[in-house]
């Protein structure tokens, strides 16, 4: 996060904002922390107030994520050769996150 844009919106004029994370499921660790730092950097600048924000900061489900997710798994397994398609093992990670954080929930929702 650089403080110098939150800065530049003051200067700007800008009253409303998105905050939009790139980490499609939330998790304290990934998005949680971003959010946080962003608020952070608001109080810390004193400009606690001065923007209106939306914020998104979940989207696992959302169609044009997962059908861009498909395209790049059609493109991968198009390149495996056909005598090894049947023992081919596709594997999905949260990042090495155990259970108990909700996000690896979430990744389950994305590939439902």
């Amino acid at each position: 996060m650089k403080e110098s844009a939150l800065e530049q919106m003051k200067k700007d004029g800008v009253k409303r904002a998105v905050a939009f994370s790139q980490y499609p499921q939330w998790s304290c660790t990934t998005a949680g922390s971003s959010f946080n730092r962003l608020w952070q950097a608001e109080e810390e600048l004193g400009l606690k107030g001065e923007f209106e924000w939306s914020v998104i900061d979940r989207w696992p489900t959302q169609p044009s994520f997962i059908q861009a997710h498909v395209a790049k798994i059609k493109e991968g397994l198009s390149k495996v050769p056909e005598e090894h398609k049947e023992k081919t093992v596709l594997c999905f990670s949260a990042h090495s996150l155990p259970i108990k954080v909700p996000i690896f929930y979430l990744v389950i929702g994305t590939l439902s």
